[in-house]
């Protein structure tokens, strides 16, 4: 078992340009744009960043737009009743000072401040300020994070924990593809062609929860088009996949006329998106083999290690992770570099001393 750090930054994962998305209340985006000779309004914060929200609601991602109300919220509890215009980035320092007082880690203020300063550019875009006092702020350092990840062993002994249950298949899945939750909760029957070994990751499904409003599985494209990926299965996420899809008609023949088919490969009782319950499950297993506590997504982290360990060149781990660019993946994995170098090393000191050089040989 081994730890993994992450130095990824905040930034990789906000990006500045947001992307189409789902729907936010109905807003008039009219109501507040500067006509010639029109002053800027006598905003506070708070009401500054509730009307950046309404206005770019209707262009982001279900997930993205959850994330930015979440940030949002921390900023108006503490300078949320400042007038914008009275925004100073002593203010904003300040601010990141008592957020660390109260708990919250460094990546969270890191995150907090990335998109406070995407709202503010917006202002000054919008001419609401003349600059963004967030460009002069430097939010806490965060260390790089931590993720736990298995071995091969290891990863076996987790499925044969999971038993007859739905979660067998989901791990399997995680472990031989690297499959985001998000990404495995969205599969559906027709994207995966077993004869074949192919599977085609086409969306993902994300649980979204924005203030007093019910929680809701809402389905996404990927982020990025690499995120559009066919992937070729291993025999052993083959086989549990087949007897998964055994498992899951006798659970619809139970379900009855209560069964709502929507054509997704891990589901509830009655058919819909299994989501909120995957969590739950994956920890119940992880005790039963007597692993340590993690995250779902870090099987994903698990099996980019093994690849890369064992060879296979960062450009195919790219591509079979859906990173958008070589860099994050190299970023992300680069613990594993070192044992690389040396397997390189060994390697050539075989050649040497075998004498195989090749008939090119300088």
């Amino acid at each position: 078992m081994l730890l993994l750090l992450d130095a990824t930054s905040a930034t990789d994962r906000f990006p500045i340009h947001m992307t189409v998305g789902c729907r936010a209340k109905e807003h008039d985006q009219g109501r507040n744009i500067l006509r010639p000779g029109q002053s800027a309004p006598a905003w506070t914060v708070q009401e500054y960043l509730e009307y950046w929200l309404s206005a770019h609601g209707p262009t982001i991602r279900a997930i993205s737009l959850m994330g930015y109300r979440h940030a949002v919220n921390r900023i108006n509890k503490i300078v949320g009743n400042v007038k914008l215009k009275a925004l100073k980035a002593d203010k904003i320092q300040l601010a990141y000072g008592t957020m660390l007082k109260n708990g919250f880690k460094p990546r969270t203020i890191q995150t907090t401040h990335t998109i406070f300063a995407i709202a503010l550019n917006d202002a000054v875009d919008w001419e609401y300020l003349p600059s963004n006092p967030a460009s002069k702020v430097t939010p806490p350092k965060a260390g790089k994070r931590e993720y736990t990840l298995l071995d091969m062993d290891e990863a076996k002994r987790l499925i044969d924990a999971a038993g007859d249950t739905p979660i067998r298949a989901i791990i399997a899945l995680a472990v031989g593809t690297g499959m985001r939750k998000a990404e495995i909760t969205a599969l559906k029957w027709s994207s995966i062609d077993l004869d074949a070994k192919k599977l085609y990751v086409a969306e993902g499904a994300v649980y979204v929860k924005l203030d007093e409003t019910p929680g809701q599985i809402v389905e996404n494209d990927p982020k990025t088009s690499s995120g559009r990926r066919s992937l070729t299965l291993p025999d052993f996420v083959i086989d549990e996949l087949r007897a998964h899809k055994i498992r899951q008609k006798e659970q619809r023949l139970k379900a009855g006329a209560a069964w709502v088919d929507h054509g997704l490969v891990f589901t509830n009782r009655r058919g819909g998106h299994i989501y909120v319950s995957i969590n739950e499950m994956f920890k119940r297993v992880l005790a039963q083999a007597g692993l340590p506590d993690m995250r779902l997504h870090d099987l994903r982290h698990s099996l980019a290690s093994i690849l890369l360990a064992m060879g296979v060149h960062p450009k195919v781990v790219q591509e079979i992770l859906g990173h958008s660019s070589i860099t994050i993946t190299m970023n992300i994995y680069s613990h594993v570099m070192p044992s690389m170098h040396s397997a390189a090393v060994e390697g050539l000191n075989a050649k040497f001393k075998g004498g195989d050089l090749g008939e090119n040989a300088i």
